[in-house]
């Protein structure tokens, strides 16, 4: 979809311009900080959907979360309910994601307890393949619980 028109549905857009400065003003305080990447976890638009759109422009847009990793520098990687294992890869200047480089998919469902660690799984992966050591946890009150269980067990060793 690299340089599709802006979806005129969206209400309110948000300007590439203001999301390279909010991301610089993200990048600016977590480099202060020393944090690697940012984790957040958005699953509707009352609950943690903010924090994903003011990173990303986008809302979370459904029940099923939509899990954020802004990284100190280069693309995100959005993990989202879609084909179970599927990868996509969007160039960071598509108009309907930008800034994501990398989107990863699963079969997650809130009300299905056995798939509560799905998204989990896919971003511990993503953590490691790219030697993120300090992660900012964003807004985590707003995480399932399964979620944030199973990044507290397997990331443990990280700050």
């Amino acid at each position: 979809m690299s340089g599709a028109a802006a979806d005129t549905r969206v209400l309110s857009p948000v300007s590439r311009g203001e999301l390279e400065r909010r991301w610089a003003a993200a990048r600016a305080a977590m480099r202060a900080q020393g944090v690697d990447v940012l984790l957040l976890q958005g699953f509707s638009d009352l609950s943690g959907g903010g924090c994903f759109r003011w990173l990303t422009g986008q809302q979370t847009g459904s029940l099923y979360p939509r899990s954020l990793l802004f990284p100190a520098e280069g693309l995100m990687t959005v993990v989202e309910n879609g084909p179970k294992e599927g990868r996509a890869r969007p160039d960071g200047r598509d108009e309907a994601m930008p800034g994501i480089g990398t989107r990863v998919f699963t079969t997650s469902a809130p009300n299905v307890d056995y798939t509560s660690t799905y998204d989990a799984g896919l971003v511990v992966k993503e953590v490691r393949a790219a030697g993120w050591r300090r992660i900012g946890l964003v807004c985590s009150s707003a995480m399932y619980y399964g979620f944030r269980a199973m990044l507290g067990e397997q990331l443990k060793d990280l700050e």
